[in-house]
């Protein structure tokens, strides 16, 4: 099918409609240039691919970028599926520069403009949006012009750039003409009737929507699935603080029980030792003269037995006599292990490697 239609120069008059095998959609051509007309699936993206080429000059019209993923917002999945790339919405001034850099950036000589608008480019996709079955959150176009030099043939291109967010992830559509003649203005009208032309097919309409319900009943059970692995994790977590605050509480019971039997174990042995200075005193007080002054007496008799057992008595700091073995000097007594020692003259404590610090001086009984 064939029209007369007047672009901008007079570069293109007759005008065909093309429709890509799978009958996903069709779009007008330059009746004359060679044209190819597909989808190309990345992963979960179909993207739309018009290639029009000029077979006299070289003129490229084009629309669509093959490897074009589908863009997700963040936070509305885990990780992307093939095709599918978790970024933040781009306006189309930032994405165009991007992309622009990308695919000519490495080409000899490449420079670019900066993003400017096109009212009649952004007319065509805000109408195109409409034919989107999900409400646009967002919906943003630009335009640049870049120069390159592939094996010393100058080129000029100019690119038109469109992102459109919905809910939950936004799409992004170049289009552009790339062309060896010095000026590329007189393409822009054949490149908005080319973009213009673009309509999906009803069939690939309802794929999209199928589509469209699998991705939202994936996002559902995804949430799903993280809401249950949080709840699963808290009831763990519940579980383990109980266990360790059980263990706590019997770790305490167990540690009073092996206290109080402590307890009564110091408390039985004191008794028994009480009773047994009682059995030694009232032993030792048969052999005690009963004098009315006991203390020379008490002197006395101590003295002698002590010789009997060749013992000497002392006392410590706090007056308690004791019964050593005669023959020392000094007498030093260690509270801590109820100890008594004796030292030679002219020797000390540190002379034996033992701590002053640790032994008192014990006084003649």
């Amino acid at each position: 099918m064939t029209d007369e239609t007047r672009s901008g120069g007079g570069q293109v008059t007759d005008w065909t409609t093309h429709t890509d095998p799978t009958g996903a959609f069709s779009v007008d051509a330059p009746a004359d240039w060679q044209t190819e007309v597909a989808v190309v699936r990345h992963g979960v993206a179909a993207n739309q691919v018009v290639r029009s080429r000029d077979p006299d000059t070289g003129t490229l019209l084009f629309s669509g970028d093959p490897q074009m993923p589908m863009f997700t917002l963040p936070g509305t999945l885990s990780f992307g599926a093939p095709g599918q790339v978790v970024a933040p919405y781009m306006p189309a001034e930032m994405f165009i520069r991007q992309w622009a850099q990308q695919s000519y950036g490495g080409i000899t000589g490449f420079r670019s403009t900066e993003p400017q608008p096109v009212p009649d480019f952004h007319e065509i996709t805000v109408r195109n949006t409409k034919a989107i079955p999900v409400r646009v959150l967002a919906c943003t176009t630009a335009r640049i012009d870049i120069w390159f030099d592939p094996d010393g043939a100058p080129r000029r291109g100019l690119l038109l750039c469109a992102t459109t967010g919905v809910e939950g992830l936004w799409l992004a559509y170049t289009h552009g003409v790339v062309t060896p003649a010095p000026d590329v203005e007189p393409y822009l009208p054949a490149l908005l009737r080319l973009v213009g032309s673009m309509r999906t097919t009803s069939a690939e309409s309802e794929r999209q929507r199928a589509e469209r319900a699998r991705m939202d009943a994936q996002h559902a059970a995804n949430m799903a699935a993280q809401e249950a692995f949080s709840a699963n994790m808290t009831a763990t977590h519940q579980q383990n603080m109980a266990h360790i605050q059980s263990s706590g509480a019997a770790h305490q019971a167990r540690m009073q029980t092996m206290q109080a039997g402590f307890d009564a174990q110091n408390r039985a042995w004191a008794d028994r030792q009480a009773a047994s200075d009682q059995q030694h005193q009232a032993f030792m007080g048969q052999f005690q003269p009963a004098v009315t002054d006991s203390r020379p007496a008490d002197v006395g008799h101590r003295a002698f037995i002590d010789a009997v057992r060749s013992e000497e008595t002392v006392r410590d700091a706090e007056g308690v006599h004791h019964k050593v073995e005669a023959g020392a000097e000094t007498y030093y007594y260690n509270r801590h292990h109820d100890t008594w020692i004796g030292v030679p003259t002219h020797k000390s404590l540190s002379d034996l490697g033992l701590d002053p610090t640790q032994w008192e001086e014990g006084r003649p009984g």
